[in-house]
């Protein structure tokens, strides 16, 4: 035979091997195993078993490092051939490799013969020992259960080996194991649909009842076997006398008010869900029944507690002994009794007594769905006297919803509304009147009558309006519809998909009780409306408008649509409170005040500015006095002094060297560092004053245009700046 050629991919392949065997060189030892074993082997035998949870828990790889081993998930070591031991020692290694938590360990086996004679092998000419070369071993792989394809599905590569005409292999065959990974496509169930369990009357609470088990096909210590119990409903569901413990399903008592004589049985209608009991996993239903036992909790009494009745007796015959106290000696031939006896009897007389209401209580039958204005029979009350109802007058006494009217004279009902079986003021088909006799002196009695309505099919099956499609775990939305009439009224359903939601959806019926809503292919993330038509086990039937979202998630919880028509219904529904408009109407007025005042505070004073007489005296004349300068010769030189129209007295004219003048006795001159004073100056240079006096005109002619200039472009600054 041909050997098979290796494929397009087998680069790949050989590239992805070569990197887990460099995984397996650099792996830990973990521990080392010796075990005894016969010296000849034969193919497919039992070596020994090995802890490998000891070593790695949950181990996604094993491999052996002698192909003439093969090693199983529990730790059992088989012989792939026949194999015969000599009297060294054969050692190989076990390979384990968690591909989760990036782990690979090493087991080291050492197989040891139990005798160590080797056993003699006969030679021949056609038989020849040959040295098995290293290969590699198929990379377990794993395939999701109910895989949708497209198929054929690629799995792995695989590689052929070659065989000669009589049968012989060259090469052994190596085991490629493929693991199904598991889907979470079976419901947890119940053992038994109905239990039955017992409980003493009046026992203490937090005593165990019993305990349920459910079954999950699924893989077991996964998320898709972790289950979790509830009590649905209990019946009847006032108080509530039990809980359950939602891991391990066990039933206590949750009040000590348990009382046999008031209600001896009740029933439990349980859930189990798996996926740790999230709203998307899957669940079924079951029936718990709890029979209290009795306990001896109640004296006896004494029923006649009233005092004689005319009506029912009006005479009473009693006979009445005596005997004395010390006991009676009798002679032996003696005939006198031992007790005197005598008869008594009493009379009874008549008395008029109030109307009495019996039975207490009455039960009627009526049909669910009876329209206002109709009669019923009512409560009938008799008088002991006559025997009769007449000269009686009724009254309601208790009506919680009003349903009825009373006739004053026979007691009978008449309807004021339509009777609702599946009103919350109906409780176990039962509704309760009170009714209250009186007669003509104002005694009176009071009964209560029950209407018992029978069901009637006037409700069709009701569904949600909305149902999310998470794509990240389910292609598919289950629908349960909700049937307010009784059982023998309600599933199975029908359901019947639109002709016009075909061409995108398909409808898959369970169980009679729900069913799942399919996409054909797979669809945008936005909202779809699905017209479905549901109708009942007597074909009574509604139409629904389901609007369907599909949404990339993992739970209805985490979806957020972004697509047009979620914003424009977040659009839609946006309106402002009275709250909001208080807080925008006060945030508006805070900003107006913070405005006002930073005008207020920001505004300047409008100063009157002063300005002398002679304005040239107030010039600076640049005179680069804070060089050396040139050196003057006429020390003496006259300066005109005017001290007076200067608005403020304490003002003093600077030069630039800092100096300033304030009166004329502390005037100073300063000159290359030295200072004399007015007094020391008074005299001297009178032949250059009129020469000053020209250069002074001169420079005040020049300057005094200039500076009205200037001042007026300070000012328009000034104004601007503020």
């Amino acid at each position: 035979m041909a050997v098979a050629s290796a494929a397009p991919g087998s680069i790949f392949c050989k590239q992805l091997l070569f990197s887990l065997l460099v995984l397996i060189l650099f792996c830990d030892a973990c521990q080392k195993i010796s075990l005894r074993v016969p010296s000849h082997l034969q193919a497919e035998t039992l070596v020994g078993r090995v802890n490998l949870e000891e070593c790695l828990k949950s181990a996604s790889l094993i491999l052996s490092s002698d192909p003439a081993f093969r090693i199983l998930e529990d730790g059992s070591i088989y012989t792939t051939h026949e194999l015969i031991l000599s009297s060294e020692r054969k050692r190989f290694s076990i390979f384990l490799s968690d591909s989760q938590r990036q782990e690979q360990k090493e087991i080291q086996v050492v197989l040891s013969a139990r005798d160590n004679k080797a056993p003699k092998k006969r030679h021949t000419k056609d038989t020849a020992l040959k040295r098995s070369k290293r290969r590699w071993a198929p990379i377990p792989c794993s395939l999701m259960e109910n895989s949708l394809g497209p198929f054929p599905q690629h799995i792995q590569q695989l590689y052929g080996y070659a065989t000669t005409a009589d049968g012989y292999a060259p090469e052994y065959p190596l085991p490629f194991l493929i693991k199904v990974e598991d889907d979470n496509d079976n419901a947890p169930y119940f053992e038994n649909k109905v239990t039955i369990f017992n409980v003493p009357e009046n026992c203490r609470s937090g005593t165990s009842v019993g305990q349920v088990t459910a079954i999950d096909l699924d893989e077991p210590d996964t998320l898709h076997t972790r289950l979790k119990y509830k009590i649905l409903q209990q019946i009847p569901d006032h108080p509530k006398h039990f809980s359950i413990h939602p891991d391990t399903g066990v039933i206590t008592t949750a009040t000590p008010f348990l009382d046999r004589e008031k209600c001896d049985t009740y029933q439990l209608i349980m859930e189990v869900r798996d996926m740790g009991g999230q709203p998307f996993g899957l669940f079924n239903t079951g029936t718990i029944t709890i029979s209290l036992a009795d306990e001896n909790d109640n004296a006896p009494y004494f029923t006649e507690t009233s005092p004689l009745n005319y009506e029912v007796n009006r005479q009473v015959v009693l006979q009445i002994g005596v005997l004395n106290e010390a006991q009676f000696s009798k002679a032996a031939n003696s005939q006198t009794p031992t007790m005197c006896t005598t008869t008594v009897t009493v009379k009874i007389k008549d008395r008029d007594e109030g109307p009495e209401c019996n039975p207490p209580v009455k039960v009627i039958q009526s049909r669910d769905g009876i329209p206002a204005g109709q009669q019923l029979l009512g409560y009938k009350a008799l008088d002991p006297e006559s025997r009769n109802g007449e000269g009686l007058r009724y009254q309601k006494f208790n009506d919680v919803d009003n349903w009825f009217e009373i006739n004053e004279h026979t007691g009978d009902l008449r309807t004021l509304k339509v009777l609702d079986r599946e009103s919350k003021f109906v409780k176990n088909n039962q509704y309760n009147v009170s009714v209250v006799a009186m007669d003509a002196v104002g005694r009176s009695c009071t009964g209560t009558l029950v209407v018992h309505l029978e069901d009637t099919n006037d409700h069709p099956p009701q569904i949600e309006k909305e149902v999310t499609i998470c794509q990240q775990d389910k292609d598919f939305a289950v629908l349960e519809p909700v049937d307010l009439d009784g059982p023998e009224n309600g599933p199975p359903f029908q359901f019947l998909l639109d002709n016009s939601a075909r061409k995108l959806w398909t409808l898959e019926e369970k169980d009679g009780k729900t069913a799942t809503l399919h996409q054909r292919q797979n669809l945008d993330y936005d909202y779809y409306h699905v017209p479905i038509q549901i109708k009942d086990r007597h074909g009574l039937a509604a139409k629904h408008e389901l609007t369907v979202r599909v949404c990339d998630c993992t739970t209805p919880s985490e979806c957020r649509m972004t697509g047009k028509r979620e914003r424009d219904v977040q659009l839609s529904n946006v309106i402002l409170g009275r709250w909001a408009i208080l807080a925008m109407v006060l945030g508006s007025a805070l900003l107006l005040c913070i405005l006002f005042t930073c005008f207020c505070v920001t505004a300047k004073r409008t100063v009157k500015k002063c300005f002398p007489e002679d304005v040239a005296q107030q010039n600076l004349i640049v005179s680069n006095t804070e060089g050396p300068g040139e050196e003057v010769m006429e020390a003496n030189i006259r300066l005109p002094m005017q001290t007076s129209n200067i608005c403020d007295t304490s003002m003093s004219v600077g030069t630039l060297g800092g100096q300033g003048i304030k009166t004329q006795q502390s005037f100073e001159m300063v000159k290359g560092g030295g200072h004399q004073t007015l007094e020391s100056v008074k005299g001297a240079g009178q032949g250059v004053t009129e020469a000053g006096r020209f250069a002074y005109t001169d420079w005040q002619s020049f300057t005094q245009p200039r500076l009205g200039e200037v001042s007026s472009i300070v000012f328009k600054l000034t104004l601007r700046e503020s």
